[in-house]
């Protein structure tokens, strides 16, 4: 690895930069099993995830996509401009949006001070409230 990847790998694991996942060029320079375990370790330690328990009354499907929960919590949330503010704030922070099939609706954060803005948080789905945990 030349000076400056080493700097940016070295800014990078002292989370001093965000980023949506470990560094690009770790996959030229690196063998692909430490690659694997840079990207465990930005799943374990970098990245924020906040959970919401979903009531049982919501009915949402088992394979329900990241579009279509987007939609809904929208709908639901941006009546006032304030909603509105705050769901596009939401999309753009939350970088992956999942749910369970059961009653978990799992989001993912590039880091954990993004997702410790969003923790407490209270919001609507489908008319029930739910909060971010």
């Amino acid at each position: 690895m030349t000076t400056e990847e080493l700097e940016a790998l070295s800014v990078y694991v002292e989370r001093q930069l965000d980023l949506p996942g470990p560094p690009t060029f770790l996959s030229f320079t690196i063998p692909a099993l430490k690659r694997a375990a840079m990207m465990a370790y930005h799943s374990e330690q970098v990245e924020g995830k906040l959970i919401a328990d979903v009531p049982a009354r919501v009915r949402l499907g088992r394979n329900i996509s990241r579009g279509f929960l987007l939609r809904e919590l929208t709908a639901a949330n941006a009546q006032s401009e304030e909603g509105k503010r705050r769901m596009r704030n939401l999309i753009k922070a939350a970088q992956r949006i999942v749910f369970d099939g059961n009653h978990t609706l799992t989001f993912v954060f590039m880091s954990r001070v993004a997702a410790a803005k969003w923790e407490n948080a209270e919001m609507k789905l489908r008319n029930c409230a739910i909060q971010l945990h």
